[in-house]
Order: C-alpha cells, then sequence, then structure tokens
C-alpha cells in the first residue's frame, strides 16, 4: 500500500472513531468532550496510549482545553502536552515553541 493510500486510509479511520465517540457521548459538555480527545488522539503516534488530565469545557465558545500525555515513536511516554480543541475539528498541540496558534489556550483556558 502506497504512503498516500496509508494516510487516506488512517484519515478515514480516524473520522469514523470521532464520529463513534460523538454518538457514544452524545452533545453537549460530553460530546464536546469526547470529540476533543477523539480528534487529539488522531494526532498521537499511538493513540491508544494517551492519558488525558486537567480537561476544561467551556461550552460558551465551545472548546476544551487540556494535557495529554502518550507515548513517542521510541515506547516511552514524551510528557504532557498542552492542547486546544474547537468544534468542529480544529486540534492544536502545544510544541513547546511559544506557537501563536497556543494564544488561544492561554485567553481561553484560564488555569
Amino acid at each position: 500500500m502506497s504512503t498516500g493510500a496509508k494516510l487516506l486510509f488512517a484519515g478515514v479511520v480516524a473520522a469514523i472513531a470521532v464520529t463513534a465517540i460523538v454518538l457514544f457521548f452524545g452533545t453537549g459538555a460530553n460530546g464536546l468532550t469526547g470529540a476533543a480527545i477523539g480528534n487529539v488522539k488522531t494526532m498521537l503516534n499511538d493513540p491508544e496510549s494517551a492519558r488525558f488530565e486537567d480537561l476544561k469545557v467551556r461550552m460558551d465558545k465551545k472548546i476544551v482545553c487540556g494535557s495529554v500525555n502518550a507515548k513517542n515513536k521510541f515506547g516511552g511516554y514524551a510528557g504532557f502536552r498542552r492542547f486546544y480543541f474547537q468544534e468542529g475539528g480544529m486540534v492544536v498541540l502545544d510544541d513547546g515553541k511559544g506557537s501563536l496558534a497556543m494564544h488561544g489556550y492561554e485567553r481561553d483556558c484560564p488555569s
């Protein structure tokens, strides 16, 4: 299977997984949290190893913020990274380099 086909397949599987999570958790805060977790997992090397903490839901802005730790390609946990999810599927993982996109986290997810 070509690399492009593998990426397409992974994207389809991720979309199905996110849809299943939303259907399972329903709507409202639980649905938004489920969608956030599903979308964040699609960005990880080992999604099954994901551990989430400090989840904050802002229903007024339809966002979820928190931290995720997952195994890297070497099989070890990489440490918690902040994430910012907005309804509609936009996810930003903190790259630790002061990403401009993470300003939404600072603005919308007070400690």
